[in-house]
């Protein structure tokens, strides 16, 4: 049996590693366990705040503390992060000022992240994911499963822009045009945490790969262990 962890940006990653990854790797006889960040620790109170990454350095101390799991082959540590607003203190931030390809933007980050963690472990059992650009992204993969979810909504727009940018992933990350953004200004009622992972569940591992080609790197990777 393989376990995987998987270090999450918050709630939304964690319910997509439990119903739909769990699910698609059911066969393979392969465990997958979220891990939120931790981004605040209240010892007074005894609480701990999860979810959200205002800086790197809080991600790292979860991913330190997940790595400590790595001790046998059967063990890995990934990540599920959105670029979009990744925190400036990640590491490769400071080198991408002239890589333009949205693709080879996360693959120097995903590689400056392993590095700067890999020290003295396997460096094939840790290898870090960034979801380009966010995770709304993955909604444009099929429209018509969100049309569906919000009926009494016009999302006439998302679908003329798709038909213009062909693919999901490199939906651009502005602050007023990233995919969650403009899903948000054709149905101001979106919730990712909810409706967003149960329109996903229809859509499918399957099709996401298909029109995501750095997601179905991620999913490759996960089937090859």
């Amino acid at each position: 049996m393989k376990r995987i962890f998987v270090v999450c940006e918050g709630q939304t990653e964690v319910n997509f590693v439990k119903r739909l990854l769990t699910p698609y790797f059911v066969s393979q006889t392969k465990t997958f366990i979220p891990v939120t960040v931790l981004t605040k620790r209240d010892n007074r109170q005894g609480k701990m705040y999860k979810g959200g990454m205002s800086s790197f350095a809080k991600a790292h101390i979860t991913i330190e503390k997940t790595l400590a799991n790595l001790k046998d082959k059967d063990t890995f540590v990934t990540t599920m992060f959105d670029f979009y607003k990744l925190p400036s203190d990640t590491p490769g931030m400071d080198k991408m000022t002239d890589v333009n390809d949205s693709y080879k933007k996360v693959e120097l980050l995903e590689n400056e992240i392993r590095t700067f963690d890999i020290k003295r472990l396997t460096f094939d059992a840790y290898f870090p994911y960034i979801q380009l650009h966010e995770f709304e992204s993955f909604l444009f993969a099929d429209l018509d499963r969100l049309a569906e979810a919000y009926f009494d909504y016009d999302i006439g727009s998302l679908r003329e822009y798709l038909i213009k940018i062909k693919n999901p992933e490199l939906i651009n990350n502005g602050e007023d045009t990233a995919p969650s953004k403009r899903i948000l200004s054709c149905i101001p009622d979106y919730d990712k945490v909810v409706t967003g992972i149960s329109i996903l569940e229809k859509i499918g591992i399957e099709r996401l790969k298909e029109v995501c080609k750095h997601f179905s790197e991620w999913i490759k990777k996960l089937e090859q262990l």
